[in-house]
């Protein structure tokens, strides 16, 4: 092992897991097939990412009821034609030596009426800025289905072998919506009160960890605040992290986005300063004891292995960088960081072609979504010069990364 790096390859343990080294691919939008279930290419998309060294792998967004769609090609989990698929990606990621578990989301409000030709549900009757749909508020019954389909879901997790589940509590999705003021305007008792707020959140963990059992890993994304007004602070978001802790259900918090309509909600270009969410992740830390993980614009190995060295975070989601350059993990333990490429944060591929609902690309990587096809590039053997330097002029060099973050 590198001991440039020795946070990063320090092995975790999340819950009754242990977990290789600290490094993370995040879920991001390797869209399904037309039938909306996990397909082929995303199982080689997650299978690269192992092989090149990720300790975890966390699959998703999976939407858990059919009125959850927030945009097309967002993986389906609500059926049992979904497992064959996810035993097939357990298998694949373990075989790797990786730890792999599933993001479940009901989107609520951020959910697209034409995609699901169903209502948007979501605690009131709050329209998104962003989706401008005025979404059905929720009655009770409707809360409980909502808790059995994230409980039928995970059972479908648990049955494929995977390692556990993730639940999305943050980017203005359902459960955030429940938790936040700003959006929950209800006066039953799953509104007025944080205690009233958390109490659905409090039922689909309690419903997905019985679900899970003891023996799998069940964790929470999320927000850092909820960035529109009249939503949680960090302060809030402090305070809710600590009681869901203290339910004894859950093994680690993931640091999330706020709403859509939230600053640097989605997307992170190169506009945004490195590691923009370390403020929200060591607000955690300071708040609950279990594990906390953090992933957004994180990008160089040096910046990663600084961030677990100053106590800012448990694990470090490189997601896009994951994207640009499977491997890195590999090349950065072998002392290899002059092969590593890296991503440019342009947006493009990634975020720019999810939110059209398009499988992602990368412009650094053009293996991306084409694993099964085309594999992934190593060096040629023997390395040739395709373009002669001019004579005199020093050959260009290899992009390093910066020497202080």
């Amino acid at each position: 092992m590198n001991r440039q790096f020795e946070h990063l390859f320090t092995p975790i343990e999340i819950g009754p897991k242990i977990v290789r080294n600290r490094i993370y691919l995040g879920p991001s939008a390797q869209l399904a097939d037309k039938n909306n279930i996990l397909d082929d290419r995303f199982i080689e998309f997650a299978r690269a990412r192992a092989r090149g060294g990720a300790g975890l792998i966390i699959a998703g967004m999976m939407v858990v009821m059919p009125n959850s769609r927030v945009f097309g090609g967002v993986q389906e989990i609500y059926d049992e034609k979904a497992i064959p698929m996810l035993r097939q990606l357990a298998e694949v990621v373990h075989n790797e030596g990786s730890t792999v578990i599933v993001q479940l989301c009901h989107s609520g409000r951020s959910s697209d009426p034409e995609l699901t030709r169903l209502p948007a549900w979501a605690p009131s009757a709050v329209p998104s800025v962003v989706f401008r749909d005025i979404p059905k508020e929720m009655d009770t019954e409707e809360i409980k289905q909502v808790v059995k389909a994230f409980a039928r879901s995970a059972g479908f997790v648990k049955e494929a072998g995977l390692d556990g589940v993730e639940l999305h509590g943050a980017t203005g999705y359902l459960l955030q919506q429940f938790m936040s003021p700003a959006t929950n305007k209800r006066t039953d008792e799953y509104g007025g009160s944080q205690e009233n707020r958390l109490r659905f959140p409090l039922e689909v963990i309690g419903a997905v960890r019985e679900a899970l059992g003891s023996d799998s890993i069940l964790g929470m994304r999320l927000a850092g605040y909820d960035g529109i007004p009249g939503g949680n602070t960090l302060d809030d978001m402090k305070e809710i992290a600590g009681k869901l802790e203290a339910t004894g259900k859950i093994d680690f918090i993931h640091v999330g986005g706020p709403f859509h309509e939230g600053v640097f909600s989605v997307g992170a270009g190169m506009h945004v300063p490195l590691g923009s969410w370390l403020p929200y992740s060591v607000g955690f830390k300071e708040a609950v004891s279990i594990p906390v993980l953090n992933d957004f614009r994180i990008k160089y190995p040096l910046q990663a292995e600084k961030i677990l060295a100053d106590g800012k975070s448990d694990m470090v989601g490189m997601v896009r960088a994951l994207i640009a350059d499977p491997g890195l993990p590999n090349k950065v333990m072998e002392g290899r960081l002059d092969e590593i490429r890296y991503c440019i944060s342009c947006d493009q591929g990634c975020f720019g072609r999810a939110f059209k609902g398009r499988p992602i690309t990368c412009l650094q990587n053009p293996t991306v979504g084409l694993e099964k096809e085309i594999g992934t590039f190593e060096p040629a053997n023997p390395k040739k010069s395709v373009i002669r330097p001019r004579a005199g002029k020093p050959r260009p060099g290899v992009r390093v990364e910066p020497l202080e973050f």
